[in-house]
């Protein structure tokens, strides 16, 4: 058992589907962007399991960002914001990275997860079609590969690590977080 300090859907219902028992503490984080994405993620991680913090509890921080062509990509801040993001991503590949934090009292312990990720080519119609649903802007990148209309062509890597947490590195820190 462990806390998620998280809201996330995606990895809700992912972590479900798995057997995982945890509760759900959202954080009101403030989300930082560093230069390198890793250290971004991590950075991210560590804030929102330390604001979920409670003693003698394990607590789970997650953040997933996109990053392509030296840019760090992560929610967009409005639907224009999504179209702009999926416009620069249609076809195109490009790397998802996401960081894990755990802590038990004064242990912490965080990994980061990448994989690459190719879109579709977006037709305009798709791309205000999605961008009419408010949940673009509550994903890093702007899409969902659990999705059914996933505009997502092919990866290599992870595909929890896409939705936004990696489930082996997850057990691995459990593990440690537990001795």
């Amino acid at each position: 058992m462990f806390i998620l300090a998280s809201g996330s859907a995606g990895r809700i219902k992912l972590l479900k589907k798995t057997g995982f028992r945890f509760k759900i503490k959202k954080t009101n984080a403030n989300e930082i962007v560093l230069k390198s994405p890793r250290k971004t993620v991590i950075e991210n991680s560590v804030l929102k399991a330390k604001t979920g913090y409670e003693k003698n509890k394990i607590i789970i921080g997650c953040d997933t960002i996109v990053y392509f062509k030296g840019k760090l990509i992560g929610k967009p801040k409005n639907k224009n914001d999504a179209k702009k993001t999926l416009r620069i991503l249609s076809g195109k590949w490009h790397s998802v990275y996401s960081g894990i934090a755990g802590i038990k009292n004064n242990k912490l312990i965080c990994g980061v997860s990448i994989s690459k990720v190719k879109l579709k080519r977006l037709d305009k119609k798709y791309v205000e079609k999605e961008c009419k649903n408010r949940v673009v802007l509550k994903r890093a990148g702007a899409y969902a590969i659990q999705e059914k209309n996933s505009p997502i062509e092919k990866y290599v890597g992870r595909f929890d690590t896409i939705v936004g947490i990696d489930i082996s590195l997850l057990k691995i820190i459990l593990e440690a977080l537990k001795k």
